[in-house]
């Protein structure tokens, strides 16, 4: 997710100087502004139109129907689509106090991109369910802060003026955000450095919302750079187009140790309306692999004897993955005459793996085998076809201030289930004969007014040699409550298992894993329990920007074994602060301090930094 470094000296400007500090709650939701199949920022009947739109969106449509001299149309279900009219606002505006002088340096997106990515035209029907998918599909989070779209009649079109009154026009408010930037992504634990990512980058080229960046990653043991290019619209076309390659160097010595990347192009099902889409991408991996906890590279075996035979956690691992896929999707209805999608997928995946132990000579043969028995991913070949289902409900509800501030979030209600199933056999090229499979079952619902209860269960595995192998079992709870006094309070929980792990993978947690009073990765171990209670108040403008508050408690463990006996939960509460600057992210900067109950902690306790909520 890019971040803008040039966003914090602006705003501690404003910070300073501005001095209106105004709690600002967007309107409360109601029942109508549930629909059938996609949920847009208006209900269905409300008094006003912009009812439902942040003071941010309100502000900006009223300027748009100024400049244009529009009416709103409260009403347009059914009428006759006119005109577009596509207003995109500059970065920042006079109203913000940010100096005008940055509009200068960015090249606002074209009113063309935007209509390309609408999935209506003018001559059909106002159809709410489509206006509002093209809403969620035109507001891409590295190129627009806010996208809004309202049902609007140019005023000397009215009956009043002798125009024809059954026809009603369309208006799509769009506000970019600062694309050419130093990017940076961080997070810290305490004083320690959990890792750092920066690009040079433009994010809307010419205003084509295209990106061409350059990237570079601080990690523990590693910095690693090298070009990204990220393309939704290829040639004016529905195809996408993504590339991304870092090589890699050791960070004590600047040796060159590997590079990794992934390219992929395909169509994707870009609407409801989409029957077909195809992916082909390719990922490819040669690097040296190290466990780290708080900083320090780990040994193996982490917990040994003094005076035991250790060896670093470290291997050379290669890996090579290509997939393609073919998806058709046809149309369902459920209760309530509710709009179902299935999608039929078929596609062929190739996936090889070779780990390698460095040095393996300088090491008793004992700790070697067991090393590689227990630390590292097994050397595999597989290539088999695979057939998958995916069922979803495409219906949609906007919240406020749950991972954003003061900007409204579309998230999805209802369900969505996949089941993916391949066999490999010598015959498709693969190694061994096996079956793979994996289902995911996700519900989200509203108990009462504005809340989200939502619920994963995942399971996968491959049935190999008459066993189950490399299965991963996992569980995923999730609340936000209806708003209470000045904020909500968000619930989490996840439980995950892995059973005859062949690939040797292991769960941390600790600092930026969701236990924030200890130290970064502090616990590891083959499964992870974790669960998570914070309140988050609205967000507060000062002027152009948002602040927020949290208090939290955290509690979890990292732990081996089939059973639940060797879980050893630790605990930990703290308060922190949101950060949200709507003209160069969606994201919030997030600082949050926080203690262990449990334990001794270093004073005066732990303080992480980075950006999104810590969950």
């Amino acid at each position: 997710m890019t971040r803008a470094a040039l966003s914090i000296w602006i705003s501690v400007f404003l910070l300073l100087f501005d001095s209106s500090q105004v709690w600002a709650a967007p309107a409360a939701l109601t029942d109508a502004a549930l629909h059938s199949a996609a949920l847009g920022v208006l209900p269905a009947a409300s008094d006003s139109p912009t009812a439902r739109l942040s003071p941010l969106e309100r502000r900006l449509v009223e300027r748009a129907i100024a400049a244009y001299d529009l009416e709103l149309v409260r009403f347009p279900e059914g009428h006759v689509i006119g005109e577009i009219v596509v207003d995109n606002f500059d970065v920042f505006l006079d109203d913000d106090l940010f100096p005008l002088i940055f509009n200068w340096l960015h090249v606002t997106t074209s009113p063309d991109i935007v209509r390309r990515r609408l999935t209506f035209a003018p001559g059909e029907r106002f159809d709410r369910v489509t206006v509002d998918e093209s809403r969620r599909l035109v507001l891409d989070p590295m190129i627009f802060s806010t996208v809004v779209t309202v049902p609007v009649r140019r005023r000397d079109r009215s009956p009043n003026g002798g125009h024809d009154g059954d026809d009603v026009d369309l208006l799509v408010v769009t506000k970019d955000l600062w694309s050419l930037r130093f990017n940076t992504n961080f997070q810290t634990t305490g004083s320690h450095l959990d890792y750092f990512a920066a690009s040079l980058s433009e994010n809307n080229f010419l205003g084509l919302n295209k990106t061409v960046a350059l990237a570079f990653l601080l990690e523990p043991d590693v910095y690693s750079f090298g070009p990204t290019y990220l393309d939704s619209q290829v040639l004016g076309s529905r195809l996408t187009l993504e590339e991304r390659v870092k090589f890699s160097f050791n960070r004590d010595t600047s040796a060159f140790e590997g590079a990794y990347g992934s390219v992929s192009v395909g169509q994707p099902l870009y609407s409801v309306r989409n029957r077909w889409a195809w992916s082909l991408g390719a990922d490819f991996l040669h690097l040296i692999a190290r466990q780290h906890s708080a900083g320090q590279e780990l040994r193996y075996p982490f917990d040994a004897a003094e005076g035991e035979e250790t060896m670093p956690w470290e291997f050379r691992d290669r890996l090579l993955e290509v997939q393609g896929s073919v998806t058709r999707s046809v149309d369902g209805h459920g209760f309530g005459d509710a709009l179902i999608k299935h999608n039929f997928s078929w596609g062929w995946r190739v996936l090889v793996r070779d780990p390698t132990v460095i040095d393996a000579q300088r090491y008793s043969p004992e700790l070697v085998s067991e090393f590689q028995d227990m630390a590292m991913p097994s050397s595999h070949r597989q290539s088999y076809p695979f057939v998958s289902y995916h069922t979803y409900e495409p219906t949609y509800r906007t919240y406020f201030d749950v991972e954003t501030l003061g900007l409204g979030e579309d998230l999805r209600l209802g369900h969505d289930f996949v089941a993916t199933v391949g066999m490999g056999h010598p015959f498709t090229g693969s190694e061994t004969t096996f079956l793979a499979a994996s289902t995911q079952a996700t519900t989200a619902l509203r108990l009462a007014g504005d809340d989200r209860l939502s619920a994963v269960s995942l399971l996968r595995g491959r049935l190999e040699r008459g066993q189950w192998i490399d299965t991963v079992s996992s569980s995923i709870l999730r609340y936000v409550s209806p708003v209470l006094g000045i904020g909500r309070l968000h619930l989490a929980g996840i439980f995950e298992m892995r059973f005859d792990d062949s690939d040797n993978n292991y769960n941390s947690i600790g600092g930026d894993s969701g236990l924030r009073g200890y130290a970064s990765a502090q616990f590891y171990g083959k499964n992870v329990i974790r669960g998570n209670v914070e309140y988050r108040t609205q967000g507060l403008e000062l002027w152009s920007t948002w602040l927020g508050m949290n208090v939290f408690w955290d509690v979890g463990d990292a732990f081996d074994g089939e059973g639940v006996g060797g879980i050893g939960l630790h605990n930990g509460l703290g308060l922190g602060l949101r950060w949200l600057v709507p003209q160069l992210n969606r994201v919030v900067i997030r600082l949050d301090w926080a203690s262990p109950i449990d334990s001794p902690a270093p004073f005066p306790g732990r303080v992480n930094l980075g950006f999104e909520q810590a969950f």
